[in-house]
């Protein structure tokens, strides 16, 4: 055996030990076997959970439920969504909650959302269309300014719910999450909405951006009133008048790119508690149709996500490649080397690059399960930490080169914020 050729093996052998290392720690994590499942509709649910996380029973009432449910305002910003909007905004239209009513900002679209929304006002008294016709300002970023239109009826609002237009409601949804929020006594409430995929693209995109979103923002910790560790979903989340309004509202996070945990980092600094759980059922989105706009949406986020340091983009490239998208090529060449050049080297480097690539998948099985997926989806985190690696990288090529771009807005480098410089909540009460 050469010297280079030994090099080269030991360097596997390394890699695959790292490998090892680092997904048999992550399956030690907490965040592995603690996170909060909110289900309803339980139908075959455990024997596909498998009991793998907590879940809050809610088909029957919490001991401190109220004798009436306060009423909520909810408010939903839209952009060029008129082909989902029957389907989506119906069914929030169409809870069963008692008291509530819409506010949607159509925000500038050119599609047929104007049309498609004068019929549902016209069939829901309870729903108001906003139409914004302004872009935003400077240092304002697309999303919450349009949020911001509806401000006027967030002044004597008991109770909000900040959604996106691209969910579909069971229609008991917002009574569970009101439920759900007294009985945790929550000062701001979010659940992670399940979701379903129709292309390869997409589930190549979301199953590793959920993994590496719950690595960094475990829901054990965000959870935990004593950490300031926030994972809040702008999809949904339900927040207390006074405690919205005591934040400063979505102006507080205006030039925030990931304003829902801007939003819940200042709540919890602020000493209010936040609530955070998974669902699979009492709200479920397509978050993305197809391979070009799974890679568009995660790219707006990407490098958001590492508070745009230009310090961490090397370390963060390294991980998602090297031990990431690179351990099942570990596995196979390890096996090959193994079966070519039996040795105490090899068979270890062999050994190391097997319990990487178990680790790996388990990993990938449990993220699955918190999606609502297959098990066998699990397979694909591997090749996508590879695609979230162009994707990272892509964005950030482009906020370097004049800002990140999404829904046809580009949000220039000195409009946006990175969480660490979020706008300094007010104190705790």
């Amino acid at each position: 055996m050469s010297s280079v050729v030994l090099m080269l093996i030991v360097l596997l052998m390394i890699l695959s030990l790292l490998a090892a290392l680092f997904w048999s720690y992550v399956l030690l994590l907490p965040s592995q076997r603690r996170a909060p499942l909110f289900l309803y509709d339980h139908g075959d649910s455990p024997d596909r959970l498998n009991g793998a996380f907590p879940t809050d029973d809610v088909t029957t009432p919490y001991a401190d439920d109220p004798p009436r449910f306060p009423p909520i305002t909810i408010i939903a910003p839209g952009r060029n969504e008129g082909h989902l909007l029957s389907e989506t905004l119906g069914s929030l239209c169409s809870m069963s909650y008692p008291d509530f009513r819409v506010i949607f900002v159509d925000d500038q679209s050119t599609d047929n959302s104007r049309e498609v929304l004068a019929t549902l006002a016209a069939r829901h008294p309870h729903l108001t269309v906003l139409h914004n016709t302004t872009p935003p300002p400077a240092g304002w970023i697309g999303k919450t300014w349009a949020i911001t239109q509806a401000e006027p009826y967030t002044r004597d609002a008991g109770w909000l719910l900040f959604t996106d237009s691209d969910l579909v409601y069971h229609p008991d949804c917002l009574t569970q999450a009101m439920r759900l929020a007294l009985h945790r006594r929550a000062d701001l409430l979010s659940l992670l909405p399940g979701l379903r995929y129709e292309s390869f693209g997409e589930l190549l995109g979301l199953l590793p951006a959920m993994t590496l979103i719950t690595l960094k923002l475990p829901l054990y910790r965000a959870n935990d009133p004593a950490t300031p560790v926030a994972l809040v979903a702008g999809g949904f989340f339900l927040i207390n008048g006074e405690t919205y309004r005591h934040l400063g509202g979505h102006a507080g996070v205006r030039g925030q790119v990931i304003e829902d945990v801007a939003f819940g980092q200042r709540a919890k600094a602020a000493g209010r508690r936040v609530y955070t759980a998974a669902t699979h059922d009492l709200i479920v989105a397509r978050m993305y149709e197809g391979f070009r706009d799974t890679f568009g949406g995660l790219k707006k986020n990407a490098y958001a996500g590492a508070n745009y340091n230009p310090l961490a983009i090397l370390p963060i490239a390294a991980f998602l490649a090297l031990l990431g998208a690179a351990v099942p090529l570990y596995l196979l060449a390890a096996m090959v080397l193994a079966c070519v050049e039996p040795s105490g080297v090899t068979l270890t480097t062999l050994a190391f690059a097997l319990v990487a690539f178990v680790a790996q998948s388990i990993a990938g099985v449990r993220a699955s399960r918190l999606l609502g997926f297959s098990a066998i989806t699990a397979l694909t985190l591997a090749p996508g930490l590879g695609f979230f690696l162009l994707i990272f990288l892509g964005s950030v090529v482009d906020h370097y080169r004049g800002g990140n771009t999404w829904a046809g807005r580009k949000m220039h480098p000195t409009d946006v914020q990175s969480l660490d410089k979020s706008t300094t909540p007010p104190a705790p009460r």
